[in-house]
């Protein structure tokens, strides 16, 4: 009789929640520096990148536990020693220090984890194991190829040796289930950061939200408004996902694809803006929209309170009047044939409608389920707001 070549299911198990682990920290770290960032492009990828890592841990978890039903069930329980490596990368003392630790060694391992196990899978009955591990492995080369390719500063030879020990050691220290795989907010970050040469509009300053169409000094305004709208909602939402990690994964997930769609909404009023033959950063930029839902003075700072409000007026409430909004825009720019524009602004309300569906499941959730807590929170909100 002859010897399979092949790991059996808890080998590759033991395997796939490592890699889990990995992608489940990662998209951790990048909410809660998301914020922080300076380059605007930067920011772009990384709420996309948040996404694609948040999508693969759940994917791969979900992957775990129904293969091992057979089995009698997977703990996907893993030493602490991994929180120590994940959460030294948080704690970076700079942008490059943090992504260069993301993209040049966290997602450098996930790769070689994701290659054993491809090599020790059976490639006819780990089929569906396979595929989803060859996803996140390309998905992670995909990042790793952007990040070199962003001449940035490498690692230093110091950064390297800390983290490689702290991987070393990985296995140490007592067991943790996955609700208590992330750790504490480091920090809260009042302002999201731009880079220093854009000029930033006065406080209460106000901006035409009119409509001119076959007007295209009035598109780019209106598109370098939307710009900041929605680049600042994926901030304030990368935020909600870090300050919270004891929510539910489904709420981080749910987070994570509304960063993911404000991140292309931001390039394509990006695109749009350019093909009108306009610059980000021609007119004052604003960052109002986070300024104003990152905290209220009637909220303790970090609260579940203060979360159910940015989800209330953010996005249960005022992505929801845009709708109204969108509509009527669609039908002016298709009359006068601006039809780039409404393709894109159709793409946008299709996403929005999933984000105010979000915003009402978890609002009910934070609720308990009470429907009338939430009216109530949502009235005392919006005079807060008015």
């Amino acid at each position: 009789m002859t010897k399979s070549s092949y790991w059996r299911r808890p080998l590759i198990f033991s395997s796939l929640q490592q890699i889990a682990y990995l992608e489940r920290a990662a998209a951790h770290v990048l909410a809660g520096w998301i914020p922080k960032v300076v380059s605007i492009d930067v920011t772009l990828a990384l709420g996309r990148f948040q996404y694609v890592s948040i999508d693969n841990a759940v994917g791969i978890l979900n992957a775990i536990r129904a293969q091992s039903l057979p089995l009698g069930g997977w703990s996907v329980a893993l030493p602490s020693g991994f929180r120590e490596y994940a959460s030294a990368i948080d704690l970076s003392d700079s942008e490059d220090a943090m992504l260069s630790s993301i993209f040049g060694h966290l997602k450098r391992r996930v790769v070689e984890l994701s290659t054993l196990v491809v090599q020790k899978s059976d490639p006819l009955m780990d089929v569906h194991i396979r595929e989803k591990v060859e996803s996140t492995r390309r998905s992670a080369e995909s990042q790793m190829a952007w990040f070199e390719g962003h001449a940035r500063p490498g690692p230093s030879a110091e950064s390297v040796r800390a983290l490689d020990a702290l991987w070393t050691a990985r296995e140490g220290g007592l067991m943790v289930e996955p609700n208590n795989w992330l750790w504490a907010p480091i920090d809260r970050v009042t302002q999201p950061s731009r880079p220093a040469h854009l000029i930033r509009a006065k406080r209460g300053s106000l901006s035409s939200h009119a409509i001119y169409p076959n007007n295209e000094k009035h598109t780019r305004e209106n598109f370098h408004r939307m710009f900041d709208e929605e680049i600042t909602t994926l901030e304030l939402f990368a935020r909600c996902s870090y300050e919270h990690p004891d929510l539910p994964e489904d709420f981080h997930w749910a987070m994570g694809r509304q960063m993911s769609d404000e991140s292309r909404h931001a390039q394509s009023c990006l695109d749009v803006l350019g093909e009108y033959g306009g610059t980000y950063g021609d007119i004052p930029i604003s960052t109002g929209v986070y300024d104003f839902h990152y905290q209220y003075e009637t909220c303790e700072p970090g609260s579940k309170r203060e979360l159910l409000w940015r989800l209330l007026l953010r996005s249960a409430f005022e992505e929801a009047l845009s709708l109204d909004g969108f509509v009527l825009q669609i039908r002016k720019r298709d009359f006068f044939e601006e039809g780039r524009v409404s393709q894109v602004l159709e793409a946008i309300m299709a996403d929005e409608i999933h984000h105010v569906r979000s915003g009402w499941k978890w609002t009910t959730f934070l609720c308990e389920g009470d429907r009338a807590r939430v009216q109530e929170e949502l009235d005392t909100a919006h005079a807060y707001d008015i």
